[in-house]
């Protein structure tokens, strides 16, 4: 255990009290300035610790730092089919899981990084991934003879999975916009991304990576003037290991779909997508092939397709990716 794990270890033992730096020099064996830089770097990496003049050190209580033990500690899928690894800073975590399968990786690597400095949406659209404010993470599947086509299932499934994680941390009604954006308050806060190679032998998907990026907290600089109007965040303030849970809890809910989907069980992911709607039963405004429709959305069929209503057309089903929802009235 290095100095700077040390130190966390006993200011988490005594979390709400103050450390002084003399007790933890002689506890740990490192000089008084050793301290004072492992708490700056501990600070750096967004540990919330006061320091203060003849009192020493205190970790607060409402930390939320991503750590790997902590995660684990909320699994309930078996551990050993897990990969975890944290990055301090990525371009983008799929594009990191993707290199990794490239080369070998098995399914069930996560990727989850504390930044993206070239965070990727759907259609190329970039994601706002500040350090210290989100959860931004990837995972590596490679499901058994399931086409290109076919990834709009685990698009679903992703999103069903975090907006159920979400709602259960956070006691909020999150919901999901078809296809791949989960609202708070009228405020995108999260989008999934699923990214897929093929095997050319046999047509089928080689691998695929799903994405997640969450805005857990506002940044601290604020958002930026395009996206102000648009972006919100699941918490005001640091939550106490939400991070943590809500990541243990997005890998539990989406294993425990995914295992069932091999099985040919869609039920799972697809009642709990539908539950979570907020657009089933509503008037929308819709692009279809680079033309807006007014329409009314009457169902999500099994394919994850919309069914909806507009101009001389009925039930008409849209495929995931053919489409986009730019209005609810």
């Amino acid at each position: 255990m290095s100095a700077k794990e040390k130190i966390l270890e006993v200011l988490d033992n005594n979390k709400g009290s103050y450390v002084s730096g003399e007790e933890l020099a002689t506890s740990i064996g490192i000089s008084r300035a050793g301290i004072w830089k492992n708490i700056k770097t501990l600070q750096k990496e967004g540990y919330l610790i006061d320091a203060v003049t003849n009192k020493g050190y205190s970790l607060r209580d409402n930390n939320d730092v991503f750590d790997e033990d902590k995660i684990r500690g909320y699994l309930t899928i078996p551990q050993n089919s897990i990969d975890i690894q944290i990055l301090k800073e990525t371009e983008s975590t799929n594009s990191a899981v993707y290199k990794m399968a490239l080369t070998g990786a098995k399914e069930g690597l996560v990727i989850i990084s504390r930044q993206q400095s070239m965070g990727r949406g759907h259609k190329g659209h970039s994601f706002y991934s500040p350090a210290g404010s989100g959860i931004y993470l990837s995972l590596l599947l490679r499901p058994e003879n399931l086409s290109l086509q076919d990834t709009g299932f685990i698009t679903c499934m992703g999103a069903a999975a975090m907006c159920r994680s979400l709602r259960e941390v956070s006691g909020k009604e999150v919901g999901i916009k078809w296809v791949n954006d989960l609202f708070l308050n009228d405020k995108k806060i999260c989008g999934i991304l699923t990214e897929g190679a093929l095997d050319l032998e046999s047509g089928s998907l080689d691998f695929c990576v799903t994405g997640c990026g969450v805005n857990l907290y506002p940044p601290k600089d604020g958002f930026p003037k395009e996206l102000s109007e648009i972006a919100g965040a699941l918490f005001e303030d640091y939550t106490f290991d939400a991070g943590s849970r809500i990541t243990a809890g997005f890998i539990n809910h989406f294993f425990e779909y995914y295992e069932e989907f091999k099985k040919g069980n869609h039920d799972g992911f697809l009642n709990d997508y539908r539950s979570y709607s907020l657009i089933i039963g509503k008037d929308i405004l819709i692009e279809i092939d680079k033309k807006e429709y007014h329409a009314h959305i009457t169902s999500i069929d099994d394919k994850c397709r919309l069914v909806i209503n507009y101009e001389n057309v009925s039930d008409y089903h849209l495929e995931p990716g053919k489409g986009s929802v730019r209005k609810v009235f």
